[in-house]
């Protein structure tokens, strides 16, 4: 009985070294989709605001405001994308651990009969 639920905790851990490997793939992709939005929003925001110089008067105040203004929004929109990576990540996570821990018990309770079974027609 024990070499068949060894079985099952070796099947759930192969499981959950190919979930591992596949949440850091979802990983780096959601990374790699936020960085791109970062990229053009921070491509916007900079076309934005140069326009708006363009409109208004070249004084040395609003070079120094919108280049304040720029830096809090890449701050806003790093810390933003960021603080939605890790959830999404967690969430994923989450998931991944509740389906492993699901399968192992599967796992575990259907190897028991069999075991009992095969122990009582070896004596």
């Amino acid at each position: 009985m024990m070499g068949y639920a060894l079985d099952g905790f070796e099947l759930a851990a192969c499981g959950s070294s190919v979930v591992g490997n596949t949440l850091t793939i979802i990983t780096f992709i959601i990374i790699f989709f936020f960085f791109i939005i970062m990229i053009i929003i921070f491509i916007v925001i900079i076309i934005f605001f140069i326009f708006i110089f363009f409109i208004m008067n070249s004084t040395i105040s609003t070079i120094i405001i919108i280049i304040i203004i720029i830096i809090i929004i890449i701050i806003i929109t790093i810390t933003i994308s960021i603080i939605i990576v890790i959830i999404i990540v967690m969430i994923i996570i989450i998931i991944i651990i509740i389906i492993c821990f699901i399968i192992s018990i599967t796992i575990l309770t259907s190897s028991s009969p069999a075991s009992s079974s095969s122990c009582r027609c070896r004596r």
